[in-house]
């Protein structure tokens, strides 16, 4: 059975007038499954026991609250994520699991934020829970929660709300899904930042090589500088 944990502290309202206020101001999809509505009016989201999903909630913090993050601003745009994607969970990577708002079926994705690939990860809710969030067989996600276990068992390395496990050298510029090269991030800094370099890679000439990375800190914005290919017949 899911349980979550620690959403109850960034709320001082009910959550049943929360849950109530939130729905008569349409901010979640009217077509969203009732056994995830039901654990977020029960729990305003909140963090797994092992701590490695994050569930989104009405209340509290940006970073936690669903309707700021999902603004289409906010970071989506940067992975061409349109307003029909309701994100509603995140893992400690920042991946990013959605469902499709006009999806009767709630079928739910995920977003690999390090890649940009979107993938199909259940095909309801139940499942959802118990195949992936549960998953103690480790068929699915054991690899990815065993790098997250390892990490944090470095005693410098200790676990905080709203941070993602980030690569220091991003995978799509050629980083591994090792060690010594993970480190704690900001997760709206990590997830705005590698959204850049996934929407500037894809808009690259065919050929081109990148000379440098220009990232400004108070902006957060990223420039790639390359060079282009050039023309051989030339």
């Amino acid at each position: 059975m899911l349980k979550i944990i620690d959403g109850e502290k960034f709320i001082s309202e009910s959550n049943e007038e929360i849950y109530r206020d939130v729905l008569e101001g349409q901010s979640v999809p009217d077509s969203l499954p009732v056994a995830y509505l039901n654990l977020i009016k029960d729990s305003n989201g909140g963090f797994t026991e092992d701590r490695y999903f994050h569930f989104f909630g009405f209340k509290g913090p940006g970073k936690h609250k669903i309707n700021e993050w999902n603004a289409i601003n906010l970071w989506k745009k940067y992975f061409g994520l349109t307003d029909d994607c309701f994100v509603f969970a995140e893992d400690m990577f920042g991946n990013q699991y959605f469902f499709k708002r006009y999806d009767t079926e709630n079928v739910i994705y995920v977003l690999w934020i390090s890649t940009g690939q979107i993938d199909f990860m259940a095909d309801k809710f139940e499942y959802f829970v118990h195949d992936i969030v549960d998953d103690t067989s480790a068929e699915i996600m054991g690899e990815l929660k065993g790098l997250g276990r390892s990490f944090f068992l470095n005693i410098r390395n200790k676990w905080e709300p709203f941070k993602h496990i980030s690569h220091k050298i991003p995978v799509l510029l050629g980083g591994k899904d090792e060690l010594d090269n993970l480190e704690l991030c900001d997760s709206l800094t990590n997830i705005i930042l590698l959204g850049q370099l996934n929407s500037q890679l894809k808009n690259l000439p065919f050929g081109a090589c990148i000379k440098d990375v220009i990232y400004d800190k108070e902006s957060l914005e990223v420039h790639l500088i390359f060079e282009e290919r050039k023309n051989s017949s030339q």
